[in-house]
């Protein structure tokens, strides 16, 4: 499957990101943005309850960190397109 990233916009994004906003800003899945997390690869989530969401600033920050490319996914670096 592929994933192809979105450009994040002031008006439309939120401050607390769920895993699937995040797998859509990154070009990745939900369930690659939780492995990452939990690897200590990604920003820790904030924990509301049950409910698990990651600071858009600090994912913005990672990503910028990375010049533009994601995490490594099987040996290959997934690019941000836009």
């Amino acid at each position: 499957m592929v994933y192809e990233a979105q450009q994040p916009t002031e008006t439309t994004s939120p401050e607390a990101l769920d895993a699937e906003q995040v797998g859509r800003l990154l070009g990745c899945s939900a369930a690659h943005v939780r492995r990452l997390a939990a690897r200590g690869l990604f920003p820790a989530p904030i924990e509301l309850g049950a409910l698990r969401r990651w600071s858009r600033a600090a994912v913005l920050e990672w990503l910028a960190t990375r010049g533009g490319m994601t995490a490594t996914r099987a040996g290959l670096e997934v690019q941000v397109r836009g």
